[in-house]
């Protein structure tokens, strides 16, 4: 098959958008006879519409600049699944910060220019994340090779104030929790079947290491660096690295939007204020209108602060969702906390 379209304007915004005399329209082509095999509609917007350049994944065609993706095979759009209800979405990559380069891929990502570095994750489709610390070019200088993202200096022409011109090479490191890369923007729905809930974290993370499951960010209070957070052989290191202290001596999380099954719960605890005794912060657990922990002193079991517990229980879900609920115990002078809430059917 033979792809055929148009190229638009670097920025729209500047111009008619158009560049003269090109195709107004993205079409496919058999290379045996010559057949038309589907033709898109006009695209006049190339932030909406999808124009070239593109990239070919698998049976993928993704727009660069449009950021959405059709069938090669049928042009037809392409959408996300809502694991649970079935719903659709349009399937997309966002791109937040200056991108005035295209994009080049790999088997599992995008890389591109978001303000620095960035790359969107394909595999778990979990969004866009970021390398800190230096910029990418405004030609695509990110190039993917055999599980090495390497980062050409390719940037002399750049004089905008985005960290630092530099070469060098990234390598894949999943089982090193002081790695600290997140996504953010667009990404997959969460699977009613399996997924965590990180509090207080930058973003959404895959557990490489383990489940491979997506951990979303939620509403956190304090963080730490998670090579400080002793995991021990049950926790991870990179959610019990932030907490969230409730505001009150009961408050109830609330998970939406799960399958009316009976789960695994797994609870992440860490106490990350190291002034804090034993004895100062005790709470029970409540899972499901089920008091299933009481007394639970953080510091005293772990054996200290920044160390990692975990409790896991069962749950039966009614009604498409499930309460967790925290309360002080004993008259305890702090406020209860929770780092992570894991979801996975039985």
């Amino acid at each position: 098959m033979l792809v055929e379209g148009g190229a638009h304007d670097i920025d729209p915004r500047r111009s008619s958008g158009v560049l003269p005399g090109e195709p107004q329209t993205v079409s496919m082509r058999s290379v045996k006879d010559g057949e038309l095999l589907w033709a898109g509609e006009e695209l006049w917007d190339p932030w909406e519409g999808l124009s070239l350049p593109g990239l070919v994944r698998s049976e993928k065609l993704i727009g660069a600049r449009s950021r959405q993706a059709v069938s090669l095979q049928s042009g037809e759009r392409y959408d996300r699944r809502e694991p649970h209800t079935g719903a659709t979405a349009r399937w997309g990559f966002s791109r937040s910060g200056k991108g005035c380069d295209l994009v080049n891929a790999s088997g599992h990502f995008l890389l591109f220019r978001g303000g620095d570095a960035s790359y969107h994750d394909l595999k778990y489709d979990s969004g866009q994340g970021h390398f800190r610390g230096f910029r990418s070019g405004c030609t695509s200088n990110l190039i993917p090779a055999d599980g090495v993202v390497n980062a050409l200096d390719y940037t002399r022409t750049c004089d905008c104030a985005y960290a630092h011109q530099t070469s060098l090479a990234l390598v894949h490191m999943p089982e090193d929790p002081s790695v600290m890369f997140w996504t953010r923007g667009q990404g997959a729905f969460r699977d009613p079947e399996g997924h965590g809930l990180n509090f207080g974290a930058p973003g959404r993370r895959v557990d490489l290491a383990g489940t491979e499951q997506i951990w979303y960010d939620e509403f956190g209070t304090d963080r730490r660096f998670p090579a400080m957070v002793d995991a021990g052989e049950d926790g991870l290191a990179w959610v019990a690295s932030s907490v969230r202290e409730l505001e009150s001596i009961r408050e109830e999380i609330t998970v939406e939007d799960l399958l009316d099954e009976e789960y695994t719960v797994r609870l992440h605890f860490c106490e990350l204020d190291e002034d804090v005794e034993a004895g100062e912060r005790v709470f029970d657990v409540i899972v499901g209108g089920e008091t299933v922990i009481e007394g639970f002193d953080i510091v005293e079991e772990a054996g200290g602060a920044l160390r990692s517990v975990v409790k896991e229980v069962r749950a039966e879900v009614e009604g498409g969702s499930l309460t967790v609920c925290l309360e002080s115990a004993g008259g305890a002078e702090r406020y209860p906390v929770i780092s992570g809430l894991e979801l996975k059917v039985k």
